[in-house]
């Protein structure tokens, strides 16, 4: 577990979760623009995530994919809280748990590594194989999701508290060290979502 919290290990994933963001955000802006086109003005898909989050609610609720976040706000997480009667805390970990599991199901589409096998691709190596791959492909989203949805509930729970201990100190820390600080909670696990796309 230590070799999670080493040095090259954070900038690496800091690094991709970086190249992963500028590519996902670059095709949002050629979208964003062909809509612009059509006389729409298309609600902003990023909102400078890695630079600008000053927590991790901050970061999930207001700057990372808001698309995705208000669809998921709407269709899950507020007819929990309304009409099952569930708590504030459980309901952000069960919608967290969900969008895990949706991020398995993408993961799945995406990046599963189709073996090509000589040969009948139907027999039993062949279906082995590939089941081999599915197995070993997934898994990590939804451990990477649990994780966060750990921070935001903490963050929920005693994020007033902490902001202010720490008041003194982030009043005189640059506010992009701040996001850092706020990224570098989810960046031991980070790899867990993006060595699938790397891999495939």
């Amino acid at each position: 577990w230590m070799e999670y919290l080493g040095m090259e290990h954070i900038v690496n994933n800091f690094f991709t979760a970086l190249l992963f963001y500028l590519t996902i955000n670059f095709g949002n802006k050629l979208l964003e623009s062909a809509v612009n086109l059509a006389g729409y003005k298309p609600r902003s898909f990023m909102n400078s995530p890695l630079f600008s989050s000053k927590s991790p609610r901050d970061f999930w609720s207001n700057r990372w994919n808001s698309i995705f976040h208000h669809l998921i706000k709407r269709s899950l997480y507020k007819p929990l809280l309304e009409k099952q009667n569930i708590s504030k805390a459980n309901a952000m970990i069960f919608t967290f748990l969900i969008s895990g599991f949706y991020h398995e199901y993408i993961a799945t589409i995406l990046t599963y590594a189709h073996t090509i096998h000589n040969g009948d691709v139907n027999d039993n190596a062949s279906n082995n194989l590939r089941l081999r791959d599915l197995l070993n492909c997934h898994g990590g989203n939804l451990i990477f999701f649990t994780w966060n949805g750990l921070l935001v509930l903490l963050d929920y729970k005693y994020g007033k508290q902490i902001g202010t201990a720490l008041s003194p100190l982030m009043k005189k820390m640059p506010g992009i060290i701040q996001s850092l600080l706020v990224v570098c909670m989810a960046l031991p696990f980070s790899h867990w979502i993006t060595n699938d796309m790397i891999q495939s």
